[in-house]
């Protein structure tokens, strides 16, 4: 108790100090939430095709990762023509299919699908005005890591429900970039982005767990794609944005 105390009195001497030091440099601390799609994800798509096409017995066919959600944190220096930033954006579609056996039950495969990034860019204000509110383009230099988390559940008719078979897929390590629209306001800021990855990922782990039966027969190059995204992030800021 007594160093939970502690550590909350550092963490709001913190954020005191950083918020006296911001006054003067214009930095500010966001955290909010980012939403979106992706609009390339070759490989791992051949994987779930593969799955769907090779059980006839499912009711419910996996869904591909096309919507994504998640957590944002940033850290950035605002001034009047020109932020610069630096971010976490956490991106995470969840996936799933069922299959039902008329003697022991129903068998549903899980499977989540991050991308998770740190972005370093730079944006530049759009017009003429001296404000630190409005409009900024830009773009970042992205560090990506991609991995997968899937798992087994069955529901018997008899026993209940049990867990098996879970796994946790080594993640990729990706570079990229990430051109943006930024609008900044008060206390809140709103980022529009596409996120470009420039290397393949391979997802051939993924494809011998939840295709045990085919992987060896397939050519590894399949199984392997970029990420592209479009995203939006909405964030509160610690503190306040001067006009």
């Amino acid at each position: 108790m007594r160093s939970l105390k502690i550590t909350g009195v550092g963490i709001l001497l913190l954020i005191i100090s950083f918020k006296s030091f911001s006054q003067n440099e214009k930095i500010n601390i966001g955290f909010g939430y980012n939403v979106g799609t992706h609009i390339k994800t070759d490989g791992i798509d051949f994987v779930i095709d593969r799955y769907n096409n090779t059980r006839p017995d499912l009711i419910k066919q996996m869904n591909k990762p096309k919507y994504f959600h998640g957590f944002n944190y940033s850290i950035e220096l605002i001034r009047e023509k020109f932020l610069i930033d630096c971010e976490w954006v956490g991106r995470k579609s969840s996936l799933y299919s069922e299959i039902e056996n008329p003697i022991i039950g129903i068998t549903t495969r899980d499977i989540k699908f991050k991308v998770n990034s740190i972005h370093l860019g730079i944006g530049y204000k759009i017009g003429r005005d001296k404000k630190q509110k409005g409009f900024y383009a830009g773009s970042d230099l992205v560090f990506a890591t991609s991995k997968q988390l899937t798992s087994v559940q069955k529901s018997f008719w008899i026993i209940g429900v049990t867990q098996e078979g879970s796994a946790k897929i080594k993640s990729d390590i990706n570079i990229g970039i990430s051109p943006f629209i930024y609008f900044v306001g008060k206390h809140f800021s709103n980022k529009l982005y596409l996120q470009l990855l420039f290397l393949d990922q391979s997802y051939q782990n993924l494809n011998r767990t939840i295709n045990p039966n085919s992987w060896a027969l397939d050519n590894p190059s399949s199984s392997k794609g970029k990420i592209h995204s479009i995203g939006i992030s909405t964030r509160f800021l610690l503190f306040k944005v001067k006009d």
